[in-house]
C-alpha cells in the first residue's frame, strides 16, 4: 500500500508540472521490471502533439525525477526509463472523465477480476459508474454491463478502420 501511495503521489507532482508546460497529462503509468521500472506518460493539446512536445516534457520529467534523486528523495530505486507520447488513436482511459468524454466509443475494458469487455461506452455518471453495451452474436444487440470504476484495471478506445481508408485517412485500396 505503501508503494502505491508513493506513486499516486508522484502521478500527482507530474500532472501538475505537466498542466503547468501547457499539456493536458492524459495519464501517468508506472511498471517495475528487472531492469529498470518504467515511467510511461501520455500529454495531448488542443493543437495535437509532436516529437518536440514529448521531448520537452521528458526532459522536464527527467530532470524533476533527477533533482529528487540528488536530494535523497529518489522516487525510484534503481534505473528509471521516462517514455512521453501522446495518447493516440487507441487512447487509454485513466478517469471516469474519459469514459463521460467518449460516450458513444467503442472502448475495451479489462476488469480487476480478469474479465475483458468490448463495446460502446454508454453513460458514465456522476460517481464513476461506467456502463459499457457489449456487442451480441451475429448482430444482435449485446448486454449492457455497468460497473463502479475501481472495478476497471485497464481501459481504452479501440480504432475501428473505416472501409477503403488506412489510418491516416486515405484511401489504401489499389486503382
Amino acid at each position: 500500500m505503501a508503494e502505491r501511495n508513493r506513486i499516486g503521489k508522484l502521478k500527482e507532482a507530474l500532472r501538475g508540472m505537466i498542466v503547468c508546460m501547457g499539456y493536458e497529462c492524459v495519464g501517468v503509468d508506472a511498471s517495475a521490471s528487472a531492469s529498470a521500472d518504467l515511467l510511461r506518460i501520455y500529454i495531448d493539446s488542443t493543437a495535437g502533439v509532436g516529437h518536440s512536445d514529448c521531448v520537452a516534457v521528458s526532459r522536464t520529467v527527467t530532470e524533476y525525477l533527477d533533482k529528487c534523486d540528488e536530494e535523497g528523495n529518489a522516487w525510484f530505486k534503481g534505473k528509471y526509463l521516462v517514455e512521453v507520447s501522446s495518447p493516440g488513436l487507441e487512447r487509454p482511459l485513466f478517469t471516469p472523465e474519459h469514459y463521460a468524454r467518449f460516450v458513444g466509443k467503442l472502448a475495451s475494458v479489462r476488469l480487476v477480476n480478469g474479465r475483458k469487455l468490448k463495446g460502446v461506452i454508454a453513460s458514465c455518471d456522476e460517481e464513476g459508474n461506467v456502463s459499457l453495451e457489449t456487442a451480441g452474436t451475429g448482430g444482435a444487440m449485446g448486454e449492457l454491463v455497468r460497473m463502479r470504476f475501481d472495478e476497471i484495471r485497464r481501459g481504452n478506445l479501440l480504432y475501428i478502420e473505416e472501409k477503403g481508408t488506412g489510418k491516416r485517412g486515405r484511401s489504401s485500396g489499389i486503382r
